[in-house]
């Protein structure tokens, strides 16, 4: 995750982070080292960035964690900008507002809208003269015009406005300076220098799933009682995905849509995308008295493959078991697509198109979904993705699609339109914040009977 590279004549490390897909949060413990957050938080990369006081490990300036002020700013620092991050995951550079989830204070600002300010900001800052002039090992947070996340660190020593070139270099338009120094700090790579920081930004790597849609095309893969294989394969494909995707994993599919792929093209898939889990959707069939469902790995797979398989076979195992439908248990076999694949990798046997009962749960929208549903979580308790709630949804009362649910006079509009009293500009449009002209006035005031 972390990268070494040569930038404008400078050794530096970095790591770009999207906050869409990755988890990137502040952390604090005041007598802590960098090393003992980022292992405390099990992230992937933990940086030094708040200024503090390193005798006691007490950070110096505004931090705000988990959506709690930890340290409250002083007059000193009032002044200096924080990077912080809002509840939709979008990173900012600024004055940090309440709804901010965490933030994190440093100084003084090198680049705003790609330009560098680092005069003016150091001027408010108060900044003193040897760090504003001097050479230093550094440490900066950045933000890309994609909205991704970069930290750097230098392992020589360079000027603010170096570093401010470093950051335009690596794609910032925004970038604010972090404590540096000796207290110049990127883990796993530095060894930390041993400074009590008592803050820093982690970063936890997102995971990356690819789902693979059995057979698809002119391979229909299993067939009977009116289903096929390839159909059922793709529909519980997509709805694992989505909702893997919407726990925050970054998913991509072998296919999308109803086309064929070789074998081979589907491992190739998920190798060129380096991801962290294969996992692969079919209905069984054959010669068996007894139908259920079964999972397999490659005969020599890793142990990472077999704990993600006993992991989501769990989950859906007991769906089956509630229904009184075999577990077939976890199985190995020589298959190409668990075999030609780089990462873990599971194939997940849904049941017995040529079985009875098996079919009668396949042909029900709510079995699929229960399917998708446990093999999701499966593989989310497997990989670590933090599963999340969906925001209940608010019914609206309205028939109009421009009045948002929970709005101010939903209730009133919904009784105007009920009435006859007043009608939307258009079908399924009310009109918010349009005027009413004194015609359409008199047309109201007559229809709710003030007009004798």
């Amino acid at each position: 995750m972390i990268q070494t590279k040569t930038i404008q004549g400078h050794q530096i490390r970095y790591v770009v982070s999207r906050p869409l897909f990755d988890k990137i949060a502040a952390a604090y413990r005041e007598g802590a080292t960098v090393k003992q957050l980022g292992q405390e938080s099990k992230a992937d990369v933990a940086c030094s960035f708040n200024f503090s006081n390193d005798k006691i490990g007490a950070p110096i300036g505004f931090l705000k964690v988990d959506g709690e002020i930890v340290v409250q700013d002083v007059p000193k620092t009032a002044p200096r900008d924080v990077l912080y991050m809002l509840p939709e995951r979008t990173l900012h550079i600024g004055k940090a507002p309440a709804a901010a989830v965490w933030a994190v204070q440093g100084s003084p600002r090198l680049l705003d809208n790609g330009r560098k300010v680092i005069d003016e900001t150091a001027k408010r800052d108060q900044t003193g003269a040897d760090i504003l002039n001097g050479s230093s090992r550094r440490t900066a947070a950045g933000i890309t015009k994609e909205g991704y996340l970069v930290l750097a660190t230098s392992i020589g020593v360079l000027t603010l406005d170096q570093m401010a070139d470093v950051m335009s270099s690596l794609g910032c338009v925004h970038a604010l300076n972090g404590d540096g120094g000796g207290s110049t700090y990127l883990w796993p790579q530095d060894n930390g220098w041993g400074r009590l920081m008592g803050s820093g930004i982690t970063i936890t790597e997102g995971k990356s799933v690819v789902i693979d849609a059995g057979h698809g095309g002119k391979d229909p893969g299993a067939i009977g009682s009116g289903l096929q294989e390839k159909d059922l394969a793709l529909k519980l494909a997509l709805r694992i995905g989505k909702l893997l995707a919407d726990w925050g994993a970054q998913v991509s599919y072998t296919r999308q849509t109803d086309v064929f792929l070789e074998l081979s093209d589907r491992a190739a898939i998920a190798n060129k995308a380096g991801a962290n889990f294969f996992l692969s959707t079919h209905i069984n069939a054959g010669a068996t008295d007894k139908g259920g469902f079964e999972t397999f790995r490659y005969t020599s797979a890793s142990a990472n493959s077999k704990t993600y398989q006993e992991t989501i076979h769990r989950h859906v195992a007991a769906l089956y078991k509630a229904k009184g439908r075999p577990d077939r248990g976890v199985k190995t076999a020589n298959l190409a697509v668990l075999r030609q694949t780089k990462m873990p990798a599971v194939l997940m046997e849904y049941g017995f198109i040529s079985h009875a009962e098996d079919v009668a749960l396949l042909k029900d929208a709510t079995w699929l979904e229960q399917l998708a549903q446990a093999t999701a979580e499966g593989v989310a308790e497997a990989l670590g993705i933090e599963k999340r709630e969906e925001a209940p949804q608010v019914p609206k009362k309205t028939e109009f699609n421009d009045v948002p649910a929970g709005h101010w006079a939903e209730a009133s509009i919904a009784k105007a339109a009920a009435a006859g009293v007043l009608a939307g500009v258009s079908p399924g449009v009310f009109g918010l914040g349009q005027p009413v002209t004194r015609e359409q006035l008199a047309v109201i005031l007559d229809r709710v009977g003030l007009l004798k």
